[in-house]
């Protein structure tokens, strides 16, 4: 199968799932993405909640953003064309 060139939602999880981290497939006839292995996304949710909670989700979120280089290389080639 072939990686998938743009971000898009995982179609067993429903967790974003970000250029070269999964594959493309053909889905009723519409391309959809998946995760070659989904993140544990109860784990997630969880940090996130509790992130919430205390006031800190946006520093959380951008940390977690960062720390993905998949998600790194998107957003700075997506800075070029907005």
């Amino acid at each position: 199968m072939a990686k998938n060139k743009y971000k898009g939602f995982c179609i067993k999880c429903q967790y974003t799932c970000w250029p070269g981290e999964g594959t493309r497939l053909k889905v009723d006839g519409q391309w959809a993405v998946q995760h070659e292995r989904c993140p544990d996304v109860e784990a997630i949710r969880k940090d996130r909640e509790e992130a919430v909670k205390a006031g800190r989700y946006e520093q959380q979120l951008r940390a977690e953003v960062l720390a993905d280089p998949a998600a790194r290389a998107w957003l700075s080639n997506r800075k070029r064309f907005v």
